[in-house]
């Protein structure tokens, strides 16, 4: 997993450094800080931080200092939830914060696709999995999972929807 970080990293920088889009540039620097963060967070993870996903382990951004004084804040607006009916969806993340979660959510609507949230217990704790696309057969999904992987270089991954 550390080679492939760092050969992420490499990528990225090589793109900045050859020169490239406005775009593509900023999105390379912004890879690059989801990586430095991530590779941060894996040194400091202990052995039993493995049930999360690897694009998201490490990842704590609910954290809060116990000194700090809460913000103010609008009510939340509801997480997009799974489309009616089964068939197969594309997951590529799974966190246990809800902030982390939404930060997903509007990342990919940004990027032009149509997340939603699938809330799950798993061993007594409550897991947001983002996920992307219903289609009514596998090979519809794994397409998307294939564009995804290539385009974020992510793990990401063909499920079934609940019907």
């Amino acid at each position: 997993m550390r080679l492939f970080t760092l050969t992420l990293l490499a990528v990225c920088v090589l793109m900045l450094a050859i020169g490239c889009s406005k775009e593509k540039k900023e999105e390379a620097a912004k890879l690059e800080m989801e990586l430095l963060e991530q590779e941060a967070g894996d040194t400091m993870a202990g052995a039993g931080d493995t049930a999360m996903p690897p694009d998201t382990a490490g990842m704590t951004s609910g954290q809060t200092d116990a000194q700090a004084v809460p913000e103010e804040s609008e009510p939340a607006e509801p997480m997009p939830e799974a489309p009616a009916g089964g068939g197969y969806t594309v997951q590529v993340a799974a966190t246990k914060d809800m902030e982390y979660a939404r930060e997903l959510i509007d990342l990919y609507t940004q990027r032009g696709y149509d997340p939603f949230v699938v809330t799950a217990q798993v061993g007594g704790e409550t897991y947001h999995r983002i996920r992307i696309g219903s289609f009514e057969n596998r090979a519809d999904a794994k397409l998307l999972q294939a564009e995804l992987v290539d385009r974020f270089s992510i793990s990401a991954w063909v499920d079934e929807l609940a019907s």
